[in-house]
């Protein structure tokens, strides 16, 4: 799931992107999923190409359908960089793992 999320944003292919959360995720802010979902096109469309690198990747299975997964993570555009340790908390739904929450690591 970790690697198709991070190939449909690389591949800047947005409705796959999108595919890969949850229907019960909740945007950060108090944004609306549709909010969310229109702002991640725009910002997954609009660089010339995206580079998406995943490492020291770790997973952890709460129960039968809930876990977690933690990497680093390298992401790259012509216009901005960043390397982070992200978290994804993901549910096991429609037959697929999909993410329920995301954060980037303390520190």
């Amino acid at each position: 799931m970790t690697e198709e999320w991070a190939t449909a944003w690389a591949e800047q292919r947005p409705a796959d992107y999108v595919r890969c959360y949850s229907q019960r995720y909740r945007p950060p802010h108090s944004m609306s999923r549709d909010a969310w979902e229109a702002q991640r096109v725009q910002r997954i469309a609009k660089p010339d190409f995206i580079q998406v690198g995943i490492s020291n990747l770790e997973s952890d299975l709460f129960t039968p359908d809930h876990g977690q997964v933690s990497f680093d993570q390298s992401y790259r555009s012509d216009n901005y960089r960043d390397n982070t340790r992200k978290i994804l908390e993901v549910v096991f739904e429609d037959n697929e793992w999909k993410i329920l929450a995301e954060r980037q690591a303390p520190g």
